[in-house]
């Protein structure tokens, strides 16, 4: 308790000597008028409200204005409308970022960076991370402003993120420990480029599955258009493929068909579900004619048989191989 005493005295103190060095320069300008009423402060032309348990904000004439917040355990935090940029800490002693715009830019020059290395795989260590929504147990009871003690306790709910402990056994360099009262902080940063890098890793797997399936497809319409085409040419009252006997079969089965007299070719192909070739047996005479389907040939699953005669395919038909 008398800890967290002292981090308010000297916050506020902070905060006030702060204050005191920009009434300073504002009562150097010869034009300067400072007025105080219900704890707002006017500085000429410009005005602010101060309010040592709430926000400190200050604007001048040129649209240039900055806000300071004290929020409970996260120390003050620092907004600007401006369009230049500024450097700021937090009394934690978080790393300073440059602001432009209400953005923040991290430095990420090369120059300041040594002992570079890339990123090899991020997926496995993304699989691993558990994302979770939660509430936050800040005690936002002694902040006085109602208005802005409701916001802050709203904004205390429902949030998205992590639990600190579970990141630091997989990205330990990530998560560092406060201070002032040992709990556990993420940089959330180091996120981004994992991220990116698990992005990378599934294109390139749907880029190599989009591969797989062009070629499957080019496989399929090269077997249609070489061997299986229309069946103009032969009368379908002449040719004729019999079911399978016995289908589902284990060990043998035999395909039964009829081969018109003035066929030159003739053929009988097995294709699996994909429309792959499997198997092809040549008939050998006319009229009605039997194939022998060894069960030792394939493997237990699902096929088509298919009866070709002189490249023109005449009927299918579907075939179970069991165990």
């Amino acid at each position: 308790m008398q800890s967290l005493l002292n981090l308010k005295t000297v916050t506020m103190k902070t905060k006030t000597l702060f204050i005191l060095l920009v009434l300073s320069f504002f009562a150097f300008n010869a034009n300067a008028q400072v007025a105080i009423s219900y704890g707002n402060v006017t500085l000429g032309n410009t005005s602010g409200q101060v309010n040592f348990l709430g926000n400190t904000s200050i604007s001048t004439s040129s649209s240039i204005s900055l806000g300071f917040a004290l929020s409970g355990d996260f120390g003050w935090t620092m907004s600007s409308s401006s369009q230049s940029t500024g450097f700021i800490s937090n009394l934690y002693g978080a790393e300073a970022d440059y602001v432009y715009s209400q953005g923040s830019l991290c430095s990420s020059d090369e120059s300041l960076k040594k002992n570079i290395r890339t990123i090899d795989i991020a997926l496995p260590i993304i699989k691993k991370l558990r994302t979770v929504s939660f509430d936050y147990k800040f005690d936002r009871s002694k902040v006085e402003n109602e208005k802005i003690r409701t916001k802050l306790q709203n904004d205390d709910k429902d949030r998205l993120g992590f639990i600190a402990q579970e990141v630091q056994k997989i990205l330990p360099q990530s998560v560092k420990e406060k201070d002032s009262d040992s709990t556990l902080c993420i940089r959330l940063d180091d996120f981004i480029p994992l991220l990116v890098k698990g992005m990378q890793e599934q294109t390139g797997k749907i880029d190599s599955l989009k591969v797989v399936v062009g070629r499957l497809k080019a496989s399929q319409n090269m077997l249609k258009s070489s061997t299986i085409t229309s069946s103009e040419n032969i009368s379908a009252s002449q040719a004729k493929l019999y079911q399978l006997n016995p289908n589902p079969f284990t060990e043998n089965s035999f395909i039964k068909c009829f081969i018109p007299g003035n066929t030159i070719d003739a053929r009988l192909l097995i294709l699996d579900m994909q429309g792959t070739k499997i198997k092809m047996y040549k008939i050998s005479g006319t009229n009605q004619v039997s194939v022998t389907i060894p069960g030792a040939e394939l493997h237990p699953g699902m096929y088509t048989y298919s009866l070709v005669l002189d490249n023109n395919e005449i009927d299918s038909k579907r075939m179970i191989l069991t165990n």
